[in-house]
């Protein structure tokens, strides 16, 4: 989990410096192993204040996060039906 993570913020911080875009990064999920190597990779990558860890989140919650976000990236083995609820819940 931290390496995905680390590599994510570093992806989205290379984008920022790069582009300039006004975008916030949202991580879901609930706290765990590898949680503050998470918070750390912000920080070291310089994007702590771009970025929002919004912990657990409810299903309601979770289709609001789907909807209101112009790109989703998934960091598990197993999508199951996440993929199809967040292509469900898009503009």
């Amino acid at each position: 989990m931290s390496s995905q993570h680390m590599t994510v913020d570093k992806a989205f911080a290379d984008l920022k410096q790069k582009t300039g875009i006004p975008h916030k990064l949202a991580l879901s999920g609930s706290p765990g192993y590898g949680t503050d190597t998470t918070y750390a990779a912000a920080h070291e990558y310089g994007v702590e204040d771009c970025v929002r860890f919004t912990g657990f989140v409810s299903d309601k919650s979770l289709s609001e996060l789907y909807a209101g976000a112009d790109l989703f990236a998934l960091l598990v083995r197993s999508a199951d039906g996440v993929v199809r609820d967040a292509i469900a819940n898009r503009r």
